[in-house]
């Protein structure tokens, strides 16, 4: 019995991992020779471990995961679908999973024999998969979808599995109904009507409001095939209107379940409590965020940068190591009258609701929206891809666009698929209706108060500085001590550097140059502030953005 035991390791040796894989047969004898009596309960696979040869353990182990169909790399992490969602796994997931359908074996010496035992995964196996997994042959997964999807060049993703070309995993039954391939009129303004039909009791302030909200819907269904796309914002005038009901329909049209509610973060370390809730939010597969009630003035440099990134990137919180992950995520901010500054206004989409009375909490709905949602999900997919297959397919697109030679920066894939779609959709119906959603862009930008006190701070310096090269050493000397007939615009330029600086106090030069520095070329009223090096100092002026643009 020793002897066979030992034959079997020798065979199992000569017979590379592409060989067992692919032939059954061997696999099954193979089976059969590392048998141990002692084991009492066999799982349907054995791997043989032998010391010493830790990594041929490792390519079985990989061997066998790659045929499961349900354990993928997701950025630097190993991930395993469950319930149609995604789950990280760590070492003591991947051993308990791995425990569950394979044994493993290995021999030791007893009573001067060779003997096999049934052992738990090699630990070190585990530790060469998880900790190098940029160098294994796995597939990559953005994410796990529960509806269809159509990608920029219009091909419909229906079929249940692995779509290998746009890394996604529909998880469904069933395969989805199709797409009409010659999209008419008619199934244009039924498709339009049936995806607006949940939201006709929400009181969109205007067409904008109505044109951004038809592109949030659309950014929900086409989310996961994205590489980057703007958030959501549901604004309101008063409390009580439906904003987070609103914004919870939308992420259920994303996802199929209800999405995640977050309270906003107000507190004077908010970005870094912000980089440790987005860690959470992306470790965990989250497709759908809300994050409610933002008060004041909003900025995150974190958000910011997330919202133009295809992946997020950090540091593992408490450790010297980074996280990496696709960013296919959706994320939608309510609040009574919303006011981004910074990079956000850019980065949001936002729409109003404006029921026009003084109490909107006392209004009834005819039917519950966000159940009508949940129920009509895949139908309201399906419509919203229709709409986009139409214009994919219109004369607008072929030459150039519904808004030709023009895009959205930083959402290129969004511009091309949402946004040209309905300001095509705007075109049939005609203004009244909808619009070119990108304005809301633009409307949000021109409300920006850090931008309007910008604007001033540049027209009270181009005073003060008499359109002069300065040094931020400079400015501090001239609004310490300004001319008489300077002092009061001395006065209010301090109150807007002050404004600009936020918390953080203008008292040294240094302090007053970081201040300008990062509102270099920022055009706003006519007039941009330029930087140059003169020897080891910076040196600063204002100048009009046409001649900005004619000498720099």
């Amino acid at each position: 019995m020793a002897n066979q035991s030992l034959l079997s390791v020798v065979a199992m040796e000569g017979k590379n991992e592409k060989e067992v894989a692919g032939n059954p047969h061997m696999a099954d004898e193979d089976t059969s020779l590392i048998a141990d009596h002692s084991c009492t309960k066999q799982p349907a696979k054995h791997v043989k471990h032998i010391k010493g040869k830790t990594y041929e353990t490792t390519n079985k182990i990989l061997a066998i995961i790659r045929q499961r169909g349900d354990i993928y790399r997701r950025g630097r992490s190993l991930t395993i679908i469950r319930d149609n969602t995604l789950l990280p796994l760590s070492a003591a997931g991947l051993d308990y999973i791995l425990g569950q359908e394979m044994q493993f074996n290995s021999t030791r010496y007893k009573d001067g024999m060779i003997v096999d035992e049934c052992i738990d995964p090699p630990s070190r196996a585990l530790k060469q998969i998880l900790e190098n997994i940029e160098i294994h042959d796995l597939e990559d997964l953005n994410a796990v979808i529960t509806a269809p999807v159509i990608t920029r060049q219009g091909r419909y993703i229906y079929q249940p599995g692995y779509d290998t070309e746009t890394k996604l995993f529909l998880a469904m039954a069933d395969v989805c109904d199709a797409l009409p391939f010659e999209v008419t009129p008619d199934q244009v303004h039924d498709a339009l009507r049936f995806l607006m039909s949940p939201f006709k009791d929400f009181s969109m302030a205007s067409p904008l409001d109505r044109s951004a909200l038809l592109a949030l819907l659309l950014t929900a269904i086409v989310r996961p095939i994205l590489p980057t796309a703007p958030a959501g914002g549901i604004d309101a005038p008063v409390q009580g209107s439906g904003k987070t009901l609103l914004a919870e329909c939308i992420g259920t049209l994303a996802t199929g379940t209800f999405p995640t509610v977050y309270p906003h973060v107000n507190s004077k370390n908010a970005d870094e409590e912000i980089r440790k809730r987005l860690q959470a939010i992306m470790s965990s597969g989250t497709d759908a965020v809300i994050w409610d009630n933002v008060i004041g003035d909003f900025n995150s440099t974190t958000l910011a940068g997330l919202l133009t990134s295809s992946t997020y990137t950090d540091r593992l919180l408490g450790t010297s190591k980074e996280i990496q992950l696709p960013n296919r995520f959706l994320l939608i901010f309510t609040g009574n009258n919303l006011t981004f500054t910074g990079d956000m206004p850019r980065r949001v989409l936002t729409c109003r609701i404006d029921a026009g009375i003084e109490n909107p909490a006392t209004r009834r709905f005819d039917r519950c929206p966000k159940t009508f949602v949940q129920n009509n999900r895949q139908n309201l997919v399906i419509a919203g891809l229709t709409l986009i297959r139409a214009y994919l397919e219109s004369d607008d697109c072929k030459t150039g666009g519904a808004v030709p030679n023009e895009s959205t920066a930083s959402f290129s894939d969004w511009d091309y698929l949402v946004r040209q779609t309905v300001a095509w959709i705007a075109k049939i119906m005609g203004e009244s209706e909808y619009v070119d959603p990108a304005k809301a862009f633009k409307q949000l930008v021109s409300s920006d108060p850090e931008l309007q006190t910008l604007g001033e701070m540049l027209s009270l310096l181009q005073v003060l500085t008499k359109g002069e090269w300065f040094t931020a050493k400079d400015l501090l000397r001239h609004l310490a001590a300004p001319p008489p007939e300077h002092l009061h615009i001395a006065n209010d330029l301090r109150d807007s550097l002050q404004d600009l600086a936020g918390n953080r106090k203008i008292e040294t030069s240094l302090s007053l140059g970081k201040v300008l520095s990062y509102r270099v070329d920022r055009h706003t009223n006519g007039k941009v502030l330029k930087k140059q090096q003169a020897g080891n100092k910076l040196a600063f002026k204002v100048v009009s953005s046409i001649k900005a643009e004619e000498q720099f």
